[in-house]
């Protein structure tokens, strides 16, 4: 019964969305137990969810380790082509975005972290659709840009006093916000 149960369990329609939500010491196991997992599974992917937060006293080995795991799950479902949607919610500390211009199928992405840093010139990303950031301080290396394909931004950082330049005015200009695109920048 067991392995008829499996079977239907990893049916590719099922897989589709995929949804994994751990906090605290199970963080870091079922971390790593879902890349190999992403590894056989990727290509049925369309919509993943992460939603893994170590404690906020977890050392700095602990929140790497959890980083590289969370791109290596992310690229696994990238590497395949099939991966729509992406939403990150993790307890990394300067959570990098270097991923995101090898997911040329992705269509929204929505990430949350205590810090986030853009690393990567996405602007030739010609799917990317929509593209939710709030973060403690949201950090733009100088070679980041983002997508020109984006209709609807919303940046809410909640630490820094200034917009990054790549989001700011003269970033915005360069994306042509017609009047069907939706623009929300939060620095509080």
């Amino acid at each position: 019964m067991c392995r008829r149960l499996r079977d239907l369990c990893l049916i590719p329609q099922l897989l589709r969305t995929v949804r994994v939500e751990a906090t605290g010491g199970r963080v870091l196991p079922v971390a790593r137990s879902l890349l190999p997992w992403l590894g056989r599974h990727a290509p049925h992917v369309r919509r993943l969810t992460l939603r893994l937060e170590l404690h906020d006293i977890a050392p700095e080995a602990e929140r790497s380790e959890l980083g590289a795991a969370i791109v290596g799950c992310v690229m696994a479902c990238g590497a395949v082509g099939q991966l729509q949607e992406l939403e990150l919610e993790d307890g990394t500390a300067d959570a990098p975005l270097s991923w995101l211009p090898a997911l040329r199928s992705l269509r929204r992405v929505e990430a949350h972290g205590s810090d986030l840093r853009l690393t990567a010139d996405a602007s030739r990303h010609g799917a990317l659709r929509d593209m939710r950031l709030d973060c403690g301080k949201l950090i733009v290396d100088a070679a980041a840009r983002l997508p020109l394909s984006l209709t609807s931004l919303s940046v809410c950082d909640h630490i820094s006093a200034h917009m990054p330049e790549q989001v700011g005015p003269a970033g915005m200009r360069m994306l042509r916000l017609g009047s069907r695109r939706r623009l929300c920048l939060s620095y509080v």
